[in-house]
This record gives structure tokens, sequence and C-alpha cells, in this order.
């Protein structure tokens, strides 16, 4: 599990390992990014629970628990991210919508 968030919304989530990344660089293809992504996958290799913080929880350290979730086919959970007003709906529940649409003009 890896979890991200913001030091200033709060202490970090339990985990077993916390990685500060406020002073790391926005460009996640930067070398220093690499090395804690690295990092942070031998640890998820070694069964160990993740927090990864930057400031306010909301780029850096949203994108590389996304990044090493991904790599690592391991549950990510944003506990300070803020909802977007457009939410990007799977294509299965694409089409169901899709479908109760067309279902609802034709009972007209």
């Amino acid at each position: 599990m890896i979890t991200s968030f913001g030091y200033v919304n709060g202490p970090p989530p339990d985990a077993d390992v916390v990685i500060d990344v406020r002073d790391l660089s926005h460009d996640l293809t930067a070398p220093d990014a690499k090395a804690v992504k690295q990092k942070m996958t031998d640890l998820i290799g070694q069964g160990k629970t993740i927090a990864v913080g930057c400031n306010h929880g909301q780029h850096r350290a949203v994108a590389l628990a996304r990044d090493v979730s991904n790599e690592t086919n391991t549950s990510v959970w944003h506990r300070d991210r803020r909802r977007t007003s457009t939410i990007q709906a799977p294509k299965a529940s694409t089409a169901l919508v899709n479908a109760l649409k067309k279902l609802q003009r034709a009972g007209r």
C-alpha cells in the first residue's frame, strides 16, 4: 500500500516507511526523482507500506505514488488530493451510462 499526503494537512499516515519529497524537483524524470521511485519500488518488494509526502499532497507525492503503484501493481490512496470537477469514468461505466441514456430516450 502506498499513501500520498501533504505535510500541511497533518501528520503522516501510519506506514512502515515515510518518504519526505518536499525538497524533490517537480521534474519526475530527474535523477533524484528516479532514485526515490526506485527506493519506493524496493520497499514495496520487501512488503513495506509507504507514505510519501510533499507540501500539500497534490502533485509530487501523488504522481510518485501513482507511478510506483502502477509499476508494482500496488494499491494507492491519496489522502489529501483534491477532487477535480471533471471525472474520467472507466470505459465500462461509460458504456453503461450510454446504454441507460438510450433506454431513457427510447421510453419517451
